[in-house]
């Protein structure tokens, strides 16, 4: 099943919202304590999206 969150970025991941979907994904995985899922989040955002708004928060736990 699919988060609320994830819907944006896995129904267009290509679209205006991908950015922002693909960085709530890592925070709510970090904060669900599901930290193997947050790093793989932030090294696929880091990929993507190298200066987005969440660069640093997946940075972060990448240097974890």
């Amino acid at each position: 099943m699919r988060s609320a969150s994830s819907i944006p970025f896995c129904e267009s991941p290509g679209g205006p919202l991908a950015r922002e979907a693909a960085g709530r994904q890592i925070d709510a995985r970090e904060r669900a304590g599901d930290h193997a899922a947050a790093r793989d989040a932030a090294a696929s955002y880091i990929k993507r999206f190298p200066s987005g708004p969440y660069a640093g928060l997946a940075q972060l736990l990448l240097e974890r």
